[in-house]
């Protein structure tokens, strides 16, 4: 009876997955922004824990950001190679281990990706937005048939949320 509950309690913590996404403007709310020139993305990295610094290197999530939010804009049809320019600094960054997410479930907490982003022609900034994804995405039926829970597909999906909040903002 205890294995029973003991497997229940791990199945529903795997099996959980939510995102909450949020996107507020805090400049430039009439500022239209029709084109972008080019993406950037800087993390703020010295304000994080040890681990997710390790992390956020080892999975070139700097890299992957960048390539959904070009992909976004593209297929938005704002990334035209003329315009003001989009810096992305990513202020929030969490992402938990596959044995984590196995071994705890939905008490490890959820993976976050936020940051500041920033429109800028020159040095000045024209339009500012803040902006967050967390939750515990992952494909549970596959980790669980496979018992893989790869991390590199919860990062790509929480920087495609991102990124399509940023194009929609746009």
């Amino acid at each position: 009876m205890k294995a029973c509950v003991c497997l229940a309690l791990i199945v529903a913590g795997c099996l959980t997955g939510c995102m909450s996404a949020k996107t507020f403007q805090t400049q430039g709310a009439g500022v239209s922004v029709p084109a972008i020139s080019q993406v950037s993305v800087a993390p703020m990295a010295d304000q994080w824990p040890h681990d997710n610094v390790i992390w956020y290197a080892e999975k070139k999530a700097n890299d992957v950001l960048q390539t959904e939010l070009e992909k976004a804009l593209r297929a938005k049809g704002k990334l035209l190679g003329k315009g003001p320019r989009l810096e992305f600094i990513v202020k929030d960054f969490r992402l938990r281990s596959g044995a984590t997410q196995f071994w705890v479930g939905w008490m490890a907490g959820n993976d976050i990706l936020g940051g500041t982003v920033q429109i800028k022609e020159g040095a000045k900034t024209i339009k500012t937005l803040e902006c967050q994804v967390s939750g515990s995405y992952k494909d549970a039926t596959g980790a669980l048939l496979t018992g893989n829970f790869p991390s590199d597909g919860r990062l790509r999906k929480l920087c495609q949320l991102v990124a399509q909040q940023v194009a929609d903002k746009l």
